[in-house]
């Protein structure tokens, strides 16, 4: 007996063989469209359909029901159903469905359990996407060489962290870092090297920093840092350490030779009322700039 009927006398379904129909499919034969009103329930005896919407697609088999929701809700389909095989179904319109509903408890119960399982079934297939579209924009997020933030994240969230300081009236910090003469390191010892090097950076500023401190590879050699809740001096003493630690990274070379260590210039600027963060990443440009023209593997605070 079919799921939807199960638990009832034989005899008090008998009226339903001249209320019903039956419905062939052929493969590939739309049944349901999104946006269609539709007043019918359909049964599946025979072959299989799909069912294919933006959030959800599964497969429908024989003894397995569709339509009811249109029917109970009054409201069009959301989702596509096509025949995956020649399928047939046993078909029963709006008004036979009312009185199966109020003349038969076990259809009633039938159909609930019925609905709640493909409810069920659905959030499942939703947790399942979310969890991937979260992955997805993990990496959309994450630069995937260093294992920091991209410029992308920046983009999103810098201006966020700008405006919760200056509301909060609480310090925030940036630091601007650039590898010295890195085209010539890639030159000299090859791009798989340099991106060892970048690797390796990326490691170190992750594990020197605070849980509510970023790192954030900014593009090519270049990083930026943002120091929540520091004060001024604090700043530069975390740019000072980051330096030294750049400078004493040990870089792995391949074939188990060492390769040389590199030193980066540092820019730092301290967030000023009313200024964004565009204003506040110019500033530690300028110092970076100035870092640089002092002979670089140094440290240099905005004016």
């Amino acid at each position: 007996m079919l799921p939807l009927f199960q638990g009832e006398i034989p005899d008090a379904l008998e009226w339903l063989q001249g209320a019903t129909e039956l419905q062939e499919l052929q493969a590939g034969e739309v049944l349901l469209r999104p946006g269609q009103l539709n007043d019918t329930l359909y049964i599946l005896l025979h072959g299989s359909l799909m069912r294919e919407g933006r959030t959800v697609s599964g497969t429908i088999q024989p003894g397995e029901c569709i339509g009811e929701l249109s029917i109970l809700d009054e409201k069009p389909t959301v989702n596509y159903v096509i025949a995956d095989e020649a399928s047939t179904l046993l078909v029963i319109g709006r008004d036979v469905f009312w009185r199966l509903i109020s003349s038969s408890y076990s259809v009633s119960r039938n159909l609930l359990y019925l609905l709640s399982s493909r409810l069920r079934n659905d959030i499942n297939m939703l947790d399942k996407s979310l969890l991937v579209q979260r992955q997805l924009e993990q990496k959309v997020l994450i630069d995937p060489l260093t294992g920091l933030s991209n410029r992308f994240w920046l983009e999103q969230m810098a201006g966020r962290l700008v405006e919760r300081a200056q509301i909060a009236n609480t310090p925030l910090g940036l630091i601007l870092m650039d590898v010295d003469h890195f085209k010539d390191y890639n030159d000299n010892h090859g791009h798989l090297a340099g991106d060892e090097a970048l690797r390796v950076l990326g490691a170190t500023l992750n594990r020197s920093l605070r849980a509510e401190d970023f790192a954030v590879r900014f593009g090519g050699e270049e990083f930026v840092v943002i120091l929540q809740q520091v004060a001024d001096e604090d700043v530069m003493g975390a740019a000072e350490r980051l330096r030294q630690m750049v400078s004493a990274a040990s870089i792995d070379g391949f074939g188990g030779q060492p390769l040389p260590p590199v030193t980066a210039s540092f820019g730092v600027a301290l967030l000023q009322p009313g200024q964004s963060f565009a204003m506040l990443l110019a500033q530690a440009d300028k110092a970076l700039y100035r870092a640089k023209a002092l002979g670089r593997n140094r440290v240099v605070k905005s004016r």
